[in-house]
């Protein structure tokens, strides 16, 4: 790892890869989730729409963590802030705002309805909080950035070394088993594998 730019934008296209993987995923449990939802899909593509949004949240978060973990190091010289999570994350997010940009401007004149499913498709992770907020189709967009967000708390916990599990496992008062590692060889009874 260094201070290259081919570095930054390698570590910055992850969010646009875990975008794409939840918009994959999407594509293949669409089916079931239209046939599920009948007539009016609506509540069903928003209850699948909040699980990919979680879903988004766990691989943009682990994958920044990461990032900043081992950026941390000081082998690599190359001495991290938070502004670098959150530069990171934003240009990652530059070739999903573009495909919104051109499903939002296709020129579909009497295709309202098609132009408004197409980007509610390309941003479905963000479905159930458009039609919170009203379903207005140019507000999913803008709803994207919530994904540098996500990249931005990841790549600060990375920093700050912010562990959520042991947290979690101190709230709740559990401390972990830790492995026992058996020695591999002879058995107890001194035979080997063949029993000799």
């Amino acid at each position: 790892m260094d201070k290259s730019f081919k570095t930054f934008l390698r570590h910055a296209m992850k969010v646009t890869v875990d975008y794409f993987v939840v918009l994959l995923l999407f594509a293949i449990l669409s089916y079931p989730i239209l046939s599920m939802g009948g007539e009016n899909p609506r509540t069903a593509v928003g209850i699948v729409s909040f699980l990919l949004f979680l879903a988004l949240f766990g691989l943009t978060y682990r994958d920044f963590f990461e990032i900043a973990v081992r950026e941390k190091r000081p082998q690599y010289e190359i001495h991290p802030t938070p502004v670098r999570g959150i530069l990171l994350s934003l240009l990652g997010l530059v070739p999903i705002w573009v495909l919104q940009l051109v499903a939002f401007l296709l020129p579909l004149t009497g295709n309202e309805v098609f132009r408004r499913r197409i980007l509610q498709v390309v941003s479905v992770p963000f479905y159930w909080l458009g039609l919170l907020l009203g379903g207005w189709a140019p507000l999913y967009i803008p709803l994207v950035a919530l994904t540098a967000g996500m990249a931005f708390l990841g790549y600060l916990a990375g920093l700050r070394e912010f562990y959520v599990m042991k947290r979690f496992y101190k709230l709740i008062g559990y401390t972990p088993k830790k492995r026992v590692v058996k020695p591999r060889g002879k058995k107890p009874n001194g035979k080997g594998f063949w029993g000799m």
